[in-house]
């Protein structure tokens, strides 16, 4: 009788497997020292996945959907907080109203959250960064591209909310944005011990804030 599969063994392989990646790179590490670590033969590596490139794409694609989720969640929050309290204003931005504070809020709590992902993720930030080459740079622009194009429809509903200015470039703006959360994950690969989350994303918030919005507004 055929061995039930172990449903600890994917979960095992991808753990050993974001080890050796981050320890000697995707090119030089082995389907046979990822199985080891893991406890299982090569043979059973491939009862899971395809290949390390397969695996290397399964490591990619959750840190971009664990990104996405995070930004998706904000966006619904925003619309729902429109529904309650309606649109930011200028007068909003200017006086720096309870309203205002409310989206502000809003944002900072998801810039944490999305601050939190990336430290947890460093070792694929590191691959992602270090070892796209060939095939593994197409699904990372591929993800990167469809990144942006997501986050420039919600800037544009964002628009709407009142909490972007309408002269806004929503292109350029996204290409900025993922690219100042690339350029943090590279920060956070050299980093030993976590960083202020709070503080990190306070000054990520203020930097997109004043750029964005309608009008510039003392700290808060």
């Amino acid at each position: 009788m055929a061995r039930p599969p172990n449903p600890e063994a994917p979960h095992r392989l991808v753990q050993a497997a974001r080890r050796e990646f981050a320890s000697k790179g995707v090119d030089a590490a082995r389907v046979e020292d990822i199985a080891k670590a893991a406890g299982f033969s090569k043979a059973a590596f491939y009862l899971y996945f395809e290949n390390k490139e397969a695996l290397y794409a399964q490591l990619v694609t959750g840190l971009f959907q664990k990104m996405e989720a995070i930004s998706a969640e904000r966006h619904a929050q925003a619309a729902h907080l429109v529904e309650q309290i309606g649109a930011v204003s200028e007068s909003d931005w200017r006086t720096g109203s309870e309203r205002w504070r409310a989206f502000h809020q809003l944002d900072h709590r998801h810039t944490v959250a999305a601050l939190q992902v990336l430290w947890n993720e460093r070792d694929i930030v590191a691959c992602i960064l270090d070892h796209a080459t060939g095939p593994r740079r197409t699904i990372i622009d591929t993800f990167i591209d469809w990144t942006k194009t997501t986050l420039s429809g919600r800037l544009r509903e964002a628009m709407q909310f009142g909490v972007v200015r309408a002269d806004v470039d929503r292109d350029l703006a996204s290409e900025i944005i993922v690219g100042i959360y690339l350029q943090i994950g590279r920060r956070m690969v050299r980093l030993s011990e976590p960083p202020d989350f709070d503080h990190w994303a306070r000054v990520l918030d203020a930097f997109i804030s004043e750029g964005m919005g309608c009008k510039s507004k003392e700290s808060v």
